[in-house]
């Protein structure tokens, strides 16, 4: 029993998850795009307030990201100001968690 105790102990000191998130606001659209069959992706003129990998946001092809995308296409053709919130995985990579026209 009591190996098992240690053996669950240092299981769980060894599971740490680093993840960040940012907020953003009155932002213009500077590129967006496809990226195969998994998401779509974009990036700001002002730049992010977060050191994102590549420099853009990733938003999933799912429902939200398809609503998203929409939001996204509309403030790039009429220059509209975006916010938004996104998460940051240990690597670095961004993805959309809510978006905003302002």
């Amino acid at each position: 029993m009591k190996f098992k105790n240690i053996l669950l102990t240092a299981s769980l000191s060894v599971v740490t998850v680093n993840a960040n998130a940012g907020s953003d606001g009155n932002k213009t659209i500077n590129n967006l795009g496809i990226q195969a069959s998994t998401s779509y992706y974009f990036s700001v003129k002002e730049g992010l307030s977060t050191n994102c990998l590549f420099g853009v946001i990733y938003v999933p092809i799912n429902e939200f990201g398809k609503g998203a995308y929409s939001l996204l296409l509309l403030a790039k053709a009429s220059d509209r100001k975006i916010g938004f919130d996104y998460s940051q995985d240990p690597g670095g990579a961004c993805f959309l968690n809510k978006l905003d026209l302002q």
